[in-house]
């Protein structure tokens, strides 16, 4: 389940490309950035709300679900320090 900001950003997102044409993705995650930033707090419990309703849908769905992420395949290349050295 998505996180309040990310169901915000994901609100707002065709709204800032379209004020913003041209704007690269990284840009329009920091305009939205500092538009939640300045959120009245109220504004951003709204939002809160909606993801805790979207995680009771999620576990109600899902009950044994647990998040468990992947490796990235360069990790498993031995030079993330848990190779065993012989001496």
């Amino acid at each position: 389940p998505s996180p309040a900001f990310i169901l915000y950003r994901q609100h707002h997102q065709s709204q800032t490309v379209a004020a913003n044409p041209g704007t690269a993705n990284p840009e329009i995650s920091k305009i939205i950035g500092a538009q939640w930033k300045n959120e009245p707090e109220e504004r951003k419990a709204q939002w809160k709300r909606l993801a805790d309703e979207e995680k009771l849908r999620h576990q109600q769905q899902y009950p044994g679900y647990k998040y468990t992420p992947r490796r990235s395949k360069s990790a498993k290349g031995g030079s993330d320090g848990d190779s065993a050295v012989s001496t």
